[in-house]
């Protein structure tokens, strides 16, 4: 997504279509800017969440069944908001936002066990609000957090697909971290082997995930896992992008940093199969493998 729409390629060096953001669909271009997500559920569907659309409740959500060719709505009553989504394989989940009354905003929480066709609402607790990330482990196990607009918990972990949920003490709720209350958020989570990650307010902190004590990985602005080898990718905060094994040692570094040296300009990291993805503000998608960075540069 970038502005113009939603694109789609069959490689990140391909050539790219526009698929919404055109006449024949209900979306407008400048609707895809920010604030948009996606699951992805196959190499053909895909289901796409978009923030408050001007009061257009029952179009939060699209999906695809043919590789971005046509987009179909995905009426959800009264969700105005799609806060995150996440697929493993046909296991789609969504977080998003509910008006309760005319003042408060509530989470809602969707699932799909057939890759977006059908949906059931499961309850959360009453303090499980105003959800900021979600990162799942596994069919069962997942981790929210949620934004530090009132008081905690701020982490929450879930180990039987969303039935219930128990709090996660986060670094600065330990102690660890000394951030401004209104401040507090975790902005990525990871895990790797027995570890769990977590980027909070500039910093990354490392904990086991059975016993929760953090402390922090010195040097490291981001964090993102490789799910298919088990890694963790990371940005240090020099600009250099590192993969850690399962004991977060690492495998190899970049020797070349991301231009500019600015890390505010990083809009997002990603990783698989051993290759890492760094996304900045320029619209440039930098790709880190074995120790190589790369500047992506898609065909026209």
């Amino acid at each position: 997504m970038r502005r113009g729409g939603l694109y789609t390629a069959d490689s990140l060096r391909g050539h790219w279509r526009r698929v919404i953001g055109i006449e024949r669909d209900s979306v407008e271009s400048t609707e895809l800017l920010i604030g948009n997500h996606m699951a992805f559920v196959d190499d053909t569907t895909a289901i796409l969440g978009l923030p408050d659309r001007f009061g257009r409740s029952s179009l939060q959500m699209f999906r695809t069944t043919n590789g971005g060719a046509d987009w179909t709505p995905i009426p959800r009553g009264d969700l105005v908001w799609v806060d995150d989504m996440t697929a493993i394989g046909k296991s789609v989940w969504v977080v998003g936002t509910h008006w309760e009354n005319d003042t408060t905003r509530r989470a809602t929480f969707l699932t799909s066990h057939d890759g977006g066709g059908t949906w059931t609402v499961v309850a959360l607790p009453p303090q499980l609000n105003d959800i900021g990330h979600l990162y799942r482990v596994s069919q069962a196990v997942a981790y929210v957090s949620v934004w530090g607009y009132k008081h905690g918990p701020y982490l929450w972990r879930t180990a039987d697909s969303g039935r219930s949920w128990s709090v996660v003490p986060t670094p600065f709720e330990q102690h660890v971290s000394r951030i401004p209350e209104s401040g507090v958020h975790i902005e990525e989570i990871a895990t790797v082997g027995s570890w769990l990650a977590v980027r909070e307010y500039g910093e990354v902190y490392v904990t086991r995930a059975d016993s929760v004590t953090w402390r922090q990985l010195e040097g490291i602005a981001h964090v993102a896992a490789d799910t298919v080898r088990n890694e963790l990718f990371v940005l240090t905060k020099s600009q250099n992008a590192e993969m850690l094994d399962s004991n977060l040692n690492v495998l190899w570094r970049t020797q070349d940093r991301i231009p500019g040296g600015n890390e505010n300009a990083v809009e997002k990291v990603l990783a698989r199969d051993g290759t890492g993805f760094v996304s900045i503000t320029k619209s440039d998608v930098y790709e880190a493998r074995d120790g190589v960075l790369q500047l992506v540069r898609p065909k026209p």
